[in-house]
């Protein structure tokens, strides 16, 4: 997964009691990352091998790319959307942060 956060602090409304929802995990589609994609999925086929113009089975490519579990912005203004956050999770995530900033200046 990249580096981003799926959720961040600055998404969160302390006074207001809500949550910003602005991004969303998505599987993306590996892609072949070898010169000879037909070459490396035919290791994928037990029972017969693999046809002359397959290209699939990138998930099994040593030197893959551009796939599995990946943060993106939400496409649609439905998608952004405010949650109300209850009260003892919003206590909760406050002492947490509070922790984390102490942790920081240690």
């Amino acid at each position: 997964m990249n580096n981003q956060d799926l959720v961040k602090w600055t998404d969160l409304d302390t006074k207001a009691g809500t949550l910003m929802v602005r991004r969303a995990l998505q599987r993306q589609t590996w892609r072949h990352g070898c010169d000879d994609p037909h070459a490396c999925g035919s290791k994928a086929h037990k029972r017969k091998p693999c046809p002359k113009d397959c290209t699939r089975h990138a998930r099994a490519c040593p030197q893959r790319k551009g796939g599995g579990l990946v943060i993106t912005e939400v496409k649609t203004r439905a998608g952004r959307r405010v949650l109300n956050v209850p009260r003892q999770l919003l206590d909760a995530l406050v002492t947490h942060d509070e922790a984390q900033d102490e942790e920081r200046y240690l």
